[in-house]
């Protein structure tokens, strides 16, 4: 594969999805004359356009009735005005055609061939305020297994992220990624504004987000969340300094939830779930150092299967009645041969709640115990553990955290120094759970 010169370039308002291809000069060259023989040669020499600006690298395409629309370029003849491509065409006569300038929407419905052609390796750049509002359909991007190289979906400016609206009536995962396995987005805003929505956001098998925000103004159906995923599959999803919220009415459903997803410096509010994650086919599910306030469970792990997960550095607060952390064994003989570790926490809560539930399917207590809660600050919940061995919960503190902040315009902050000495935070004023890019994590030494 030729090595593409750089990004592709999108902006939602100087940009064009019909005369540019997104990768080459920063004027576009363009035709309406090209003719597709369907090999890798393209024939632009009609349209008498110089093509001494275009370099191998950049990326041609062709407004083609059906089939391919983009290539990366591996040579240029500018005697005989061809281009030629890493990939073969169809067959068509007199087709529009650009190289270079900047394309306008990444969900343009007319052109999710863009998806399609995207190769592992791409990397995709949305400009500041790039803005996109769909009402049609389903915004897909399907861009196949791109983890030999990971495709990445880039926000240029991550303090004016580019913002992605779904309005839609549709009954359906809001913005679709199940065909992108391996695909990274960083610094990316989506949100649904239609009516009720299964979710805001639905990724695909081991993708990576990275300080994205995802919300929503309406309703997502409750046995969803903001970001959920197909449970046929295993995900494998993880979320890196991303903030998932309910905007208004708070929400019946869960900020984060899918198979072996991982949560890694996360804000969740405003919802009655935090993160949630079904362990499944031998991956481990990570809670790392997030910030959840929401009423019924903060973050919730179901052992239907056999394997495990690590619940750390997280501070979490539910409301009256609610659990914070709710962990729950396999249900067969073998399962659960693994540890899982629920450590250097801090849990707090209004009312009467259950800071840590552990619970179980089977009757051996020697799998109950792979289940292990050490060194947490727990204030005012109990903790409830189907395993009457003195050695699962250790380490507990019972001082109030003294935890202030609302996670909609900010951090948490724990006041209790001697909270923050027992969990391992060094710096109460930063905020203590990091999370929506923060660069704060409870742990740091």
């Amino acid at each position: 594969m030729t090595t593409p010169n750089g990004p592709i370039l999108f902006n939602s308002s100087t940009g064009s999805d019909t005369a540019a291809s997104g990768l080459g000069p920063t004027t576009p060259l363009i035709g309406s004359s090209a003719e597709l023989d369907g090999t890798s040669t393209v024939d632009v020499s009609y349209d008498m356009t110089p093509l001494s600006g275009i370099s191998s690298g950049d990326l041609l395409f062709c407004d083609t009735a059906s089939g391919r629309k983009f290539s990366i370029i591996s040579s240029v003849d500018t005697l005989s005005g061809t281009i030629t491509t890493d990939d073969a065409w169809g067959t068509e006569s007199g087709v529009a055609w650009a190289v270079g300038g900047k394309r306008q929407q990444l969900f343009n419905p007319s052109y999710t061939q863009f998806a399609t052609d995207m190769v592992a390796g791409f990397t995709i750049s949305l400009a500041s305020g790039h803005t996109e509002t769909h009402t049609s359909a389903t915004p897909l991007f399907n861009c196949g297994d791109v983890s030999s190289a990971r495709t990445r979906i880039i926000g240029e400016d991550p303090d004016n992220k580019p913002l992605f609206i779904d309005n839609s009536n549709i009954f359906n995962y809001a913005f679709q990624f199940s065909g992108s396995i391996g695909l990274v987005i960083e610094n990316c805003h989506f949100r649904t504004t239609g009516r009720h929505q299964k979710c805001v956001f639905s990724p695909a098998v081991n993708m990576l987000m990275i300080d994205c925000d995802f919300d929503t103004t309406i309703g997502t159906y409750s046995t969803y969340g903001i970001v959920s995923g197909h449970y046929a599959v295993s995900n494998r999803a993880t979320f890196v300094g991303c903030t998932m919220a309910k905007i208004g009415t708070k929400e019946n459903a869960c900020a984060g939830s899918g198979r072996a997803y991982s949560f890694i410096n996360c804000k969740g509010y405003n919802t009655t779930m935090g993160f949630y994650s079904q362990s499944y086919s031998g991956y481990v599910s990570y809670f790392l150092n997030n910030q959840v306030d929401c009423d019924d469970l903060g973050i919730g792990v179901d052992h239907q299967y056999t394997y495990i997960s690590v619940i750390t550095g997280n501070i979490i607060r539910v409301a009256d009645g609610g659990t914070a952390i709710y962990q729950r064994t396999g249900l067969a003989t073998g399962n659960n041969i693994y540890p899982s570790l629920i450590s250097n926490n801090i849990i707090t809560g209004s009312g009467t709640y259950t800071a840590i539930e552990l619970l179980a399917n089977i009757s051996s207590q020697t799998r109950f115990r792979q289940v292990y809660a050490r060194n947490n600050a727990i204030h005012g919940g109990s903790v409830t553990s189907i395993d009457p061995y003195d050695d699962q919960v250790t380490g507990s503190i019972t001082t109030d955290p003294q935890v202030t902040g609302d996670l909609s315009s900010g951090d948490f902050t724990v006041g209790s120094q001697a909270v923050i000495d027992h969990v391992g935070v060094t710096d109460a004023a930063s905020g203590g759970g990091g999370g929506g890019g923060s660069t704060f994590h409870p742990l740091a030494q």
